[in-house]
């Protein structure tokens, strides 16, 4: 294979020939620019199939190596995909090592041949808009999904997010404590269905922005064979989901861009059938998503019901939800969301069993979170003011 880099402006053209064709792709030049100083940050020093993220100013960036090739995400607002042979991968490394001025200028790389010269091995870089719609972020707006991931001390989140996320924190400090336990909780349920149940199924809806370990990698902890199928249809959950939800080469992962508004779609879809068996047992996992779901705007309930009643018995449904019965502040801090347009609506005790009408509780039953099969390790002065958030898990007869 050959290979020479070329900067083009605002651009950077890799040009290669793989099995007698020739390639050429196209990068944003602040993308080459971020690649090579990771690059010489040691940041890709043993690529393999975990995600590594690498710093490119405002913009988001992964890689992994899989197989023959080398897969990447770039972007800010819109974020695209980019594949390279992993043998062209190698030769690009090694000569970014070899000078700073790499970037800048013409650079012939050495011609080698090695077992990933291979016809399969030459799909060469190609831009996901050739599958995909670049993915709008809407930066300049807060997205709940990427307020969470503040509260969780996450990177992936925006100026406007942060605004939002602070404003609601000046409301309801306790936000980052309520949003620790729901995690904590998911972990617990999740771990509770596959090690001690046995359940090898999971549809994860409202997903959020990854944040590890995630539902996958408890479930396939403790059963390396569970299949996940997450849904959302936030772009940026959509941008993060294709970089980190990697299965176990027993299980399997599928990601499905569908609202939970229209559970019709999300039960029909190719992703959850070539993924899940609908006529065997499926834990049906809704975490921090009913209450962004008001009752003006869908009937929630009913939304529930239709994804229940589409379960074999032996099924599952989790859920958590914000509730502001034991602090009011936590409902000032539903009013901040909505005054930054996002829809949310806190609901008593009362109002969330109603979601596991007709299925049996697994106790404790609906509690709040932290209180739900408490991990003994954990601290335990913890008060439910603080928590604000019930969950429960509850199986269909």
């Amino acid at each position: 294979m050959d290979s020479t880099v070329v900067p083009d402006g605002e651009l950077v053209t890799i040009r290669y020939t793989s099995a007698g064709v020739d390639r050429e792709l196209r990068i944003p030049r602040t993308a080459w620019t971020g690649l090579a100083a990771a690059v010489r940050a040691g940041a890709f020093d043993g690529l393999g199939e975990g995600w590594v993220r690498w710093a490119g100013g405002p913009s988001i960036g992964f890689a992994s190596r899989s197989g023959g090739q080398v897969r990447f995400l770039h972007g800010d607002r819109c974020i695209r995909e980019y594949r390279l042979p992993a043998s062209i991968w190698k030769t690009v490394t090694a000569a970014v090592r070899g000078g700073p001025d790499f970037d800048l200028d013409r650079i012939s790389l050495d011609t080698f041949q090695d077992e990933e010269s291979r016809p399969d091995a030459g799909a060469g870089w190609r831009s996901l808009m050739e599958e995909f719609a670049p993915v709008d972020l809407k930066i300049d707006q807060p997205h709940s999904a990427r307020m969470y991931d503040y509260y969780l001390g996450g990177k992936d989140n925006f100026p406007a997010d942060r605004e939002a996320a602070e404003d609601a924190l000046a409301a309801f400090p306790s936000a980052v404590v309520m949003a620790r336990e729901n995690r904590a909780f998911m972990v617990r349920a999740t771990s509770y269905l596959a090690a001690e149940v046995g359940v090898r199924q999971f549809l994860d809806i409202g997903t959020g922005i990854p944040t590890s370990p995630n539902l996958h990698e408890v479930a396939q902890a403790a059963a390396p064979d569970a299949r996940v199928v997450y849904a959302d249809n936030d772009p940026i959950v959509l941008a993060h989901a294709r970089a980190l939800l990697a299965s176990t080469p027993q299980g399997r992962t599928a990601y499905l861009d569908a609202d939970l508004r229209d559970p019709a779609r999300i039960l029909t879809a190719a992703e959850l059938r070539n993924t899940l068996d609908l006529t065997r047992p499926v834990a049906v996992s809704l975490i921090a998503i009913l209450h962004f779901v008001p009752d003006g705007d869908a009937d929630p309930y009913a939304i529930v019901r239709l994804l229940v009643d589409a379960l074999a018995p032996g099924s599952y449904l989790v859920l958590t939800h914000a509730t502001g019965d034991f602090d009011p502040a936590a409902l000032e801090m539903v009013a901040k969301y909505q005054k930054r347009g996002i829809t949310a609506q806190a609901r008593t005790r009362l109002e969330i069993a109603r979601f596991f009408d007709g299925l049996e509780l697994v106790e404790p039953g609906v509690q709040v979170v932290h209180r739900w099969r408490p991990d003994p390790t954990a601290p335990s002065e913890l008060t439910d003011a603080e928590v604000s958030i019930y969950g429960a898990l509850a199986r269909k007869p």
